[in-house]
C-alpha cells in the first residue's frame, strides 16, 4: 500500500517538473453503496487535482488528485434481544482517495474558452475510519453509534442486529486499501467545473462474506471547482 502512494506521488512530481500543469479544488456529493444488498446513503468527496499534458497539443493530460472521500451504505435490519423491532443502520466509510485518471479535452469558444473533459482510470485509497450508526423508530426514535472502527476490527453491533429476523449480524473487519476504476465527465468554462464523477471498486472490503456478498464500493458523484 505504502509503495503505491509513494510511486504515485512520484511520478506526479516528476511529470510537474517539465510539464505545464494545471492545479484545481473540487467538490462534490451524491450518492454510494456497497454491491449487495445494501442501499445507498449520502456520499462526497473535496480536494485538489492537477492536469498535466501529455501531448504538444495538451487535449491528452495526466488527472491525479488528492481526495477526502466519504462513502458507505445503509441497509433495513432488526435490532433487539428478546423483543425484536425494525432498525435503521447506516456505515459510513471515510477514505484517502488518489484518483489516477488519464483526461481527453474537446476545446472550443473563443471569447469564452470552454471545454470537455472525458475521464478514465484507476484510483487507490486507504481507509481512516468506518463507523455505523443504527436509529430504531419503535424505541422512541433511539439514535446510536456502536463504537468499531470497521478498518480496525469485527462489529458484532452487540449481539441486538439482525438482518433477516433470525441470526445476529456481524460485519468482518474491513481492508483498509481500497482500488477500483472510475469515470468522469467534467464541463469547463474559463476556472470553472462542473460535472460527474462514478467509481466501482475492484477489491472486496472484506474476506469474509457481508449480508451475503463480498462488499464493493460503488459511488456517483456531482461535482463543482475550480481551476487556477
Amino acid at each position: 500500500m505504502k509503495k503505491l502512494w509513494v510511486i504515485g506521488i512520484v511520478l506526479i512530481s516528476t511529470l510537474g517538473v517539465s510539464a505545464q500543469v494545471e492545479f484545481g479544488v473540487k467538490a462534490g456529493v451524491g450518492f454510494s453503496t456497497l454491491s449487495g444488498p445494501s442501499e445507498m446513503r449520502l456520499a462526497y468527496k473535496v480536494g485538489v487535482e492537477s492536469y498535466i499534458p501529455l501531448t504538444r497539443q495538451d487535449n491528452w493530460t495526466f488527472n491525479p488528485g488528492l481526495f477526502f472521500a466519504a462513502k458507505g451504505m445503509n441497509f433495513k435490519g432488526f435490532y433487539g434481544k428478546e423483543q425484536i423491532v425494525r432498525a435503521n443502520l447506516g456505515t459510513y466509510l471515510d477514505y484517502l482517495e488518489m484518483p489516477l485518471y488519464i483526461a481527453y479535452s474537446l476545446k472550443f469558444g473563443r471569447r469564452m474558452p470552454a471545454g470537455i473533459f472525458f475521464k478514465a482510470g484507476p484510483y487507490i485509497a486507504y481507509g481512516l475510519i468506518g463507523k455505523t450508526q443504527i436509529e430504531v423508530p419503535d424505541f422512541e426514535n433511539f439514535r446510536g453509534t456502536f463504537g468499531t472502527n470497521h478498518f480496525a476490527g469485527a462489529c458484532d453491533y452487540d449481539r441486538l442486529v439482525r438482518y433477516k429476523e433470525t441470526e445476529t449480524v456481524t460485519m468482518p473487519p474491513l481492508h483498509r486499501f481500497d482500488a477500483g476504476l472510475g469515470v468522469a465527465v467534467d464541463f469547463v468554462v474559463r476556472h470553472l467545473t462542473m460535472g460527474m464523477e462514478c467509481t466501482y471498486g475492484l477489491t472486496p472490503l472484506c474476506a469474509d462474506m457481508f449480508l451475503g456478498a463480498h462488499p464493493r464500493n460503488v459511488m456517483c458523484i456531482f461535482n463543482v471547482g475550480y481551476r487556477f
